[in-house]
């Protein structure tokens, strides 16, 4: 009698272990969807707090590669407004309408923003925009995103619109 006991009882264990592994592969798989939507759903909810645009190469993969793809784009950015930028209407020979879009990535240091200033030709060094930056006391204010700065602005015009 005992050994039909320990044998039913045993039954039983492995019972509730299949029907407890198969509830969990239920619900794994009707939240697979809401899992592997998450990212988008970031996304979109990023999109809504903020105009500047964001990638969704920057909600996945690793630092390495965002970086070097953040660099390419910023490379490709600076060579296409160079390019598009310059084109001013024959019309008119005022060559101030030119504009410069300066993509500046999240995290960024004030030393790399300053850089990338330098880089594409706004300002001449990176104490003429350090001054302007500690003159308008925005050291914490200082925005990621696509930006549009025309040529010939001041550092502390620049400033302004990295601030805005």
């Amino acid at each position: 009698m005992n050994k039909l006991k320990d044998i039913l009882y045993n039954k039983n264990d492995l019972l509730v272990v299949f029907v407890i592994l198969a509830i969990a592969a239920l619900i794994i798989s009707n939240r697979v969807d809401a899992i592997m939507a998450y990212p988008q759903t970031v996304l979109a909810q990023e999109k809504e707090k903020t105009d500047d645009p964001i990638l969704s190469s920057d909600l996945t993969g690793s630092d390495d590669e965002n970086k070097e793809a953040d660099s390419d784009k910023k490379n490709a950015a600076d060579a296409s407004s160079s390019k598009s930028d310059t084109k001013t209407d024959p019309t008119s020979a005022d060559s101030s309408a030119v504009n410069y879009s300066v993509y500046i990535e999240s995290g960024s240091t004030g030393s790399k923003i300053a850089q990338t200033l330098v880089d594409c030709g706004l300002i001449k060094d990176k104490d003429a925009f350090f001054e302007a930056v500690s003159t308008a006391k925005a050291e914490s204010k200082l925005k990621a995103g696509n930006f549009i700065v025309p040529k010939g602005s001041t550092p502390a015009q620049i400033v302004k619109i990295l601030t805005n």
